[in-house]
Formats: C-alpha cells, structure tokens, sequence
C-alpha cells in the first residue's frame, strides 16, 4: 500500500512538472523515484519548481508519509509550516 501512495504522489508531482517545464525529460521523475526508494535517509530539497508546479499538498503528503525531512529554498518558504514535524 505505502508504494502505491508513493507512485501517486510521484505521478501528481509529475504531471504538475511536466506541465510547467514540457522540455523536461521523461526518464527524470524515474530516476528520482528510484534514487529516493533506494534512499537509506532521504531528505526532501523544495524550491521554487515545485512552489510554481503546486506541488505543496503532494510534497506535504510525501514528507508525512514517509517520515522525510524537508528543506525548502528561500523562493519555496511557506510551502510547508516552519512547525511542521518534516521540516
């Protein structure tokens, strides 16, 4: 089930991506599902792609799920609450 609500998310935040930025490449989103499965510790870095995709609620939902620290630039600061348990 957890990798079911993991292909999900990862589907959503493609498809917000592949909307914003449609020169980005097919295999890229893969290869960090991939790199992130494989993660021992894993932290999420948030940046303005993802503020401008709308990406907040499926990198929230990511982050909660999975238990994963977040970091966010500067341009994606508020995307997630600075008391928030991941961040």
């Amino acid at each position: 089930m957890t990798q079911n609500i993991f292909t999900a998310m990862a589907e959503q935040v493609r498809a917000a991506l592949t909307a914003l930025y449609p020169d980005l490449p097919a295999d890229l989103l893969a290869r960090a599902v991939q790199v992130f499965a494989a993660s021992r510790k894993p932290v999420l870095a948030i940046g303005l792609g993802a503020v401008r995709a709308g990406v907040a609620d499926a990198i929230r939902q990511l982050a909660e799920t999975f238990q994963v620290p977040v970091v966010l630039t500067p341009m994606a600061k508020g995307m997630l609450p600075e008391t928030h348990a991941c961040y």
